[in-house]
Order: structure tokens, then C-alpha cells, then sequence
């Protein structure tokens, strides 16, 4: 199989290199767009219109600022990552005003994250979308086995599970106290064994607590713009563009890392150029440029997550000649892709001895559903 240097050495070096003229341009130009969009809706918050034509108006501002903001989200994620600058200080910087805004913990959130590029697709180590291991055979129950239960499951994803992994960690790694054998809660706003290692010579604890002091700033002054201007203003201008925000980054990791084509490793089974690649690009239309090119190059961001987005198209080119069959792409309209995840990718088989101990295996989607229909 190709080397992680082999796959690095046939991307050109300008690839690597970072700009702050063009980071700062293209966050530039989603603030001014976003700001532009603001501005037009303070109009329509104004004017005395037709209802029906109100209605359609403030439709095509959620959207379209719901668009534009996660762009603004995956520009801050790619702070995150060191991504936007070689300066640590400015990607903190800019990372947190543009994941504070969004009400996102940014250094928790990045802490995290980074533990989920380090241990893609290792069973014992991701943070994120760890499938379900049950033994062959078992039954999933209601919201597996049907297709109501499989649709509740992804209207509840949409539109409330980016908060509740940031509260619970669903989804990620379970923590267990040392002490007693028991599952640990964690969440990306205590300090918590989530949080255990140093960043710049301080625990990563203490930016989790600056991460909720850039979060209360905010809602002091989501607060202040109730006060003013009333709680259902705030819903229509920000708080409905939010939610979208929030739809596509659980949409758009959920098809980045859940497809049937996609294995699983445990135990010496994994190494990191497996689980980077055990990841899939997918094609958003026109919203590729308008999300950064976040999906459509994803296998090459987690191969090299510093490199700048602005370069990961030409980067993707060289990783796909350079893969061949390894590379993984699937052109699946986005929503029956999202259907085909829920359905096929509901477990994985056990993993574990009968001891409870980790086995080397390398496992791969199963579906209680398909089960049941056979």
C-alpha cells in the first residue's frame, strides 16, 4: 500500500503554503456577504409587505445566511487546525471570534476534533461517529429496524445533534472513571478527561473555560439584541440561520464518515493513513465554493489537515492519481445518500473478546434493517 510520504510527495509544495492576503479574503468576503445579507433583512424586519411575500423573503435570507455562515464555521474549523495561517495566535484568534459568533467552543471543539483526525476510523480512539457494536445477530429495535424510526433518528441529527455532542458527546468515545468502571459524562463545556492534555504549556481545561467565556460574550449579546429588538427578531435574523448552520455541519460530517464503502479498525488492525482514508468526498453543487470546498476534498483534509482549503482542490487531484482504488468518492445526491447512511450504517460487530479486552479486526457497516428485510 502507498506511504503516508509518498502520498505527500506527489502534491506540489505551493500546496502547503499558507497566504494571509487570500485566508483573510475569502473570510472577507463571507463576512461582508453575511453582513450584506443582515442589513437586508433589518429592511425587511421594517417594511410593511405582503405577508406571502414576507415570508418567501426571510425563506431565501435563512437560507442563504445559513449558507454563507458555514462557510464562516469551516474557515474557523480550518483555524482549528492551523490551516489559515502559520501563526497560531492569529488562527486562535480568528478562530474563536468566528466559532464564538456561532455559539461553537472553539478550543474545546478543537481539541476535540483534532483527537478525531489523530484516530479516524480506530474503534478504540475517535471521538466522532464511533458506530454502534453489537453482536451478529442482535435486533437494533423501532429506530433501527423501520423506516419511521430511521427517519426520526435523522430528524433529530439535523436539528439537534451538533448541541447535544457538544453537551454529551454522543456519538464520540466513552470515558470511564478509573476509580469505579464507570462510564464518565463528558461535555466540551466542563473540564473533563475529554480534556487532558497541554496546549502551550497550559492544561487544555483552561481554554475550555475561555472557550464558555467567548460563548457567554455572546449570548450577553444575543441578550441585548432581545432586549432591543424582541426575542422573535432574534430567531428570524440569527436564530433560524443558526439551525441551518447547524443542519449542514451534522449533514455534511455524517456522509464525510458514515457510507457503507467505509471500514472500521480495532486494535493493531488501524494505523493513521488507514483511518484517514476512511473517509469519503462527496459533490454540494455551487456549494462547494460557497462552503470552502469542506466535502468534496475531505479525504485530502484529513490526510493533511493543515493545508489551506484554497489549495485542497489541486492537492485532491495529485492524492487521487497517486491512490488509485483507495481513493473513495461517491457522487450519491446528497439526500439519498443521506437516507443510504442511516439505513446501512446503523453497526458494526463487536470488537471486543469476552473479556472485554480489544480484538484486531477490521469491521465494516451492517444494517438491522437489510437483516430484518432478508
Amino acid at each position: 500500500m502507498t506511504k503516508y510520504q509518498d502520498i505527500k510527495d506527489a502534491i506540489p509544495k505551493h500546496c502547503f503554503e499558507h497566504s494571509y492576503i487570500t485566508s483573510f479574503r475569502y473570510l472577507f468576503v463571507d463576512v461582508i456577504v453575511s453582513a450584506a445579507l443582515f442589513l437586508a433583512v433589518s429592511y425587511l424586519e421594517q417594511a410593511s409587505i405582503d405577508p406571502f411575500l414576507s415570508s418567501l423573503l426571510y425563506a431565501v435570507y435563512w437560507v442563504c445566511q445559513g449558507c454563507i455562515l458555514t462557510g464562516v464555521w469551516v474557515i474557523a474549523h480550518e483555524c482549528g487546525h492551523g490551516g489559515f495561517s502559520p501563526s497560531d495566535l492569529v488562527n486562535d484568534i480568528v478562530g474563536s471570534i468566528c466559532h464564538s459568533f456561532l455559539l461553537v467552543p472553539y478550543w474545546s471543539w478543537k481539541f476535540s476534533h483534532a483527537k478525531h483526525h489523530k484516530n479516524t476510523g480506530y474503534m478504540q480512539g475517535d471521538e466522532v461517529f464511533v458506530p454502534n457494536q453489537k453482536a451478529a445477530g442482535s435486533h437494533g429495535g423501532y429506530f433501527f429496524d423501520n423506516p419511521i424510526g430511521i427517519s426520526l433518528q435523522i430528524i433529530t441529527m439535523l436539528t439537534i445533534g451538533w448541541p447535544l455532542y457538544l453537551f454529551t458527546n454522543v456519538t464520540g468515545q466513552t470515558y470511564v472513571n478509573k476509580q469505579d468502571g464507570s462510564a464518565h459524562w463528558v461535555s466540551h463545556f466542563h473540564p473533563n478527561l475529554l480534556f487532558q492534555s497541554k496546549y502551550h504549556g497550559l492544561s487544555q481545561n483552561v481554554f475550555v473555560l475561555l472557550s464558555d467565556a467567548g460563548l457567554l460574550v455572546m449570548l450577553c449579546l444575543l441578550a441585548c439584541f432581545c432586549n432591543q429588538f424582541g426575542f422573535l427578531c432574534m430567531m428570524r435574523v440569527y436564530g433560524v440561520p443558526y439551525l441551518i448552520v447547524n443542519f449542514w455541519l451534522v449533514l455534511i460530517t455524517e456522509l464525510q464518515h458514515s457510507d457503507i464503502k467505509l471500514p472500521h479498525y480495532s486494535g493493531n488492525e488501524w494505523n493513521y493513513l488507514r483511518g484517514a482514508l476512511a473517509t469519503v468526498d462527496r459533490d454540494y453543487g455551487i456549494l462547494n465554493c460557497v462552503f470552502h470546498h469542506i466535502g468534496d476534498t475531505h479525504v485530502c483534509h484529513h490526510l493533511f489537515s493543515h493545508l489551506p482549503h484554497y489549495h485542497a482542490q489541486e492537492a485532491t487531484e495529485h492524492i487521487k492519481r497517486k491512490l488509485g482504488d483507495f481513493y473513495v468518492r461517491d457522487d450519491t445526491p446528497i439526500a439519498v445518500a443521506l437516507w443510504r447512511s442511516f439505513l446501512d450504517c446503523q453497526y458494526v460487530d463487536s470488537c471486543v473478546d469476552s473479556s472485554g479486552k480489544p480484538v484486531d479486526a477490521v469491521l465494516w457497516y451492517k444494517s438491522w434493517y437489510r437483516s430484518k428485510q432478508e
